[in-house]
């Protein structure tokens, strides 16, 4: 009987590492808690870390962005603001 392949969704694996970076659970104990391989926890744990900066960046991002949205009403208020005077 051939054993279906299960898939894990972004929050469970994010879950899981910060349990083991945070020293909540060690590799082991998570591996045995979640029937996971120590190899598959591992490659979790680097695309979490590589990854980790990403998220100040995508929080630059918003900032410049809003940033923008604000400066573009900003002109359209005093565009407006100029065509009543």
């Amino acid at each position: 009987m051939a054993r279906t392949r299960r898939t894990f969704n972004a929050e469970f694996k994010a879950k899981v590492v910060l349990e083991i970076i945070s020293g909540n659970k060690s590799m082991a104990e998570a591996c045995r808690e979640y029937s996971l391989k120590a190899d598959l926890l591992s490659h979790w744990k680097s695309q979490f870390m590589d990854n980790a900066s990403k998220v100040f960046e995508a929080q630059r991002k918003w900032i410049h962005n809003r940033h923008a949205w604000l400066s573009w009403n900003d002109w359209q208020a005093s565009k407006a603001w100029s065509w009543k005077s």
